[in-house]
This record gives structure tokens, C-alpha cells and sequence, in this order.
């Protein structure tokens, strides 16, 4: 009996993750796609559409159409649907929804071309491609959407394609061309830090966060006791620390809250969420535990993390909802590691594992 017991322990260990929707490694190879050279980028609001890209094969890139768009859309009772959109881009920067994610912005060719695709149609067109001779801004790394518009972080250049400062801006379209807002100016904060930071996170437009280690020259007594390395969030022009101490992890935020993890002294590991609203701190998850890869929903209630064992390449992941004061649940328990995304309203986690991917609640 007690053998028979073991082996049952053993086989639910062992088992792969099964959820509302899993995609499997057969289902990869029935839509085509290489599942090695798949990257996911985007679940939406409601967590009914994931949105991937993949490196086409040599046959698609000798006609230009080096990555293609793979949608997958989730119905009822297990079911889903996958949608290809082959793109004329060499790179791909990021992705962003908008138009109530009726359409997809796709930042590419290392921020020199900008594409939107019709999510409907799977029609696409190009919006922006730099052109020689003209000024212009070109993206680096991030691209968000946040209330239905798209932030991009860049530089902006001359017409000789000589650079004049880094920013957040905003892609406005319009009916013939697009343009590009500032709503940051990061060259004057970099300045204020007299540093790089090291982590940037764009919230929206109005709210970008950034972790950055104070220049030996520049410590005051102050940050030799409490530490150099700070956490700061700049929200509609107004620089707000958030804490500070020997080493920030990882952080997620909105405007108005952040869940975050700082080594605080050579001893003490802590992970918070704090709000901006009313200062309110909560301590979150046990303490001294090395929390990383946070999400947070678009309306601040729901925070996603893990625990990452590098040894056997294993994670557990956890959330905590401000309905449960941010009490800590385990969703998954031992899981191979793999990337993750949750949806807007912060009901529903994708995993991605050697098997596939699996979608189910957050619960």
C-alpha cells in the first residue's frame, strides 16, 4: 500500500501542467510552427488572445518575410484557433495592442520601422520607416500599452541621424503618418541621477520607474547607512523615491502602486507593495526569500511572482490580491522554468514549458 502510495506521490510530481487551454508540442508542429524559434510577447486584457512571433524558415526569408505573427485566439471548452501574419521585418523590437486590441503595433528592424497589424484582416501596414536625411525617433528595447495608447522608450535624432536625447513618447497615429509625443525626457533624469539606471520600467506614459546605483562621488552619509541603490518612480513630473538599499530586485508597477523585492542589509531580504495613493505598505510573501519575475494587473490588485531554482531549473509561482490584504498563494509548485504572462484583469497566467504552454485562472 505505502508503495503504491509513493508511486502515486511521485506520477502527480511529475506530471505536466495541464490548464483551461494547454498547447502542446504535436499542436506546435500541426500549425507549423518551430516551437524553439516561437517567442511569446503578449496576453491580453481578458486572457483570451496570446500573441507570438516566430524566425520563419529560409523559404519565407528569402521573400523578406523573416518573422511571422502566430494568434492564438481561446474559445470555449479547451478550444483555440491560430492565426499567421508573415512580417517584412529583419528584427523584431516589441509588441504592443491598441485599438482595444483590435490591432497590434510591431516595433522593428531595431527601431527603425513600425508596423500596425489589423488583428481582424491579419492585414498590416507600415506606419514609420526611417528614412535618410530625415529626423526622426527610434525605439531601443520598450514598448508598452497602457489605456488603449502606445509608449515607446528611444531617442529622438537630427536629420544627419545624429542623436539629440532619450525619451518616452507616445505614438500618436494619424491618418497619413505618425508622430511622436515626449512624455519623459530621459536624457534631464539620467543627468539628476548623474548615472544610468540600471533597470528601466515604463507604467504608462505619465509613470516610469527606475532602479540606479548612486556614483561613489555622490554618497551622502545617508546613503552609506541606508544604501546607495534606489528605487525611484517618476509620475507626471514629480520624482518619487520608493526605498532604497544595498541591491533592488525586480519590480512591476502602475501609477499608482509597485510590488517590489530589496536587499535592505547584508541580512534582511524583503519584498512590498506599496501604494502612492496613501504611502500604505504591504509586506509580502516570507521574509529573506529572493522573489523575481513579477507581474502586476492593470488595475494594481493582482500581483504574480516566483521562486527560481537555478539548481534544478525549477519555479514556484505565487500570487496575492489587495482583496486578501496581498496574502501570498501558491498557483504552481516546482514547475520548469519557462516564460510567463498574465492578463490585464489579472484572472488568467500563461506558462510556457519544454511541452508547450498552458493557460488557466489565477486561483
Amino acid at each position: 500500500m505505502k508503495i503504491r502510495l509513493l508511486f502515486l506521490v511521485l506520477a502527480l510530481l511529475l506530471a505536466p501542467v495541464y490548464g483551461q487551454w494547454t498547447i502542446t508540442r504535436g499542436d506546435f508542429d500541426k500549425y507549423k510552427i518551430d516551437f524553439y524559434q516561437f517567442k511569446p510577447a503578449l496576453l491580453s486584457q481578458k486572457g483570451d488572445t496570446f500573441v507570438g512571433y516566430e524566425f520563419m524558415d529560409i523559404e519565407n526569408r528569402r521573400k523578406g518575410l523573416v518573422y511571422g505573427l502566430r494568434i492564438f485566439r481561446f474559445k470555449p471548452e479547451g478550444k483555440y484557433t491560430v492565426d499567421t501574419v508573415l512580417l517584412p521585418i529583419a528584427f523584431v523590437v516589441s509588441l504592443a495592442f491598441t485599438d482595444q486590441e483590435k490591432s497590434l503595433i510591431v516595433v522593428g528592424n531595431y527601431g527603425t520601422k513600425i508596423l500596425k497589424v489589423n488583428m481582424q484582416t491579419l492585414q498590416f501596414e507600415t506606419i514609420f520607416q526611417a528614412q535618410t536625411g530625415k529626423p526622426g525617433f527610434r525605439t531601443d528595447t520598450l514598448v508598452v500599452s497602457w489605456a488603449n495608447r502606445v509608449f515607446l522608450s528611444g531617442y529622438f535624432y537630427d536629420k544627419d541621424q545624429y542623436w539629440i536625447k532619450d525619451a518616452v513618447v507616445e505614438l500618436r497615429m494619424a491618418e497619413k503618418d505618425v508622430k511622436f509625443i515626449e512624455t519623459v525626457n530621459l536624457t534631464e533624469l539620467y543627468q539628476k541621477f548623474k548615472t544610468q539606471p540600471r533597470i528601466m520600467y515604463i507604467a504608462s506614459g505619465d509613470a516610469v520607474y527606475f532602479a540606479y546605483l548612486k556614483p561613489f562621488k555622490s554618497l551622502t552619509e545617508e546613503d552609506k547607512r541606508k544604501g546607495a541603490m534606489l528605487l525611484v518612480c517618476y509620475n507626471k513630473g514629480e520624482l518619487i523615491t520608493v526605498d532604497r538599499g544595498l541591491a533592488i530586485g525586480n519590480f512591476a508597477g502602475n501609477g499608482d502602486r509597485v510590488f517590489y523585492s530589496i536587499l535592505k542589509d547584508a541580512k534582511t531580504r524583503r519584498t512590498y507593495v506599496k501604494s502612492f495613493e496613501d504611502n500604505q505598505v504591504w509586506e509580502v510573501g516570507e521574509k529573506d526569500v529572493s522573489y523575481t519575475y513579477p507581474f502586476i494587473s492593470s488595475d494594481s490588485k493582482t500581483m504574480v511572482y516566483c521562486t527560481v531554482s537555478a539548481l534544478d531549473q525549477k519555479m514556484n509561482v505565487y500570487f496575492a490580491r489587495e482583496s486578501d490584504n496581498f496574502k501570498q498563494k501558491e498557483i504552481l509548485h516546482e514547475v520548469p522554468v519557462g516564460p510567463m504572462k498574465i492578463s490585464g484583469d489579472g484572472k488568467l497566467y500563461l506558462l510556457m514549458n519544454p511541452e508547450g504552454f498552458t493557460v488557466d485562472y489565477i486561483k
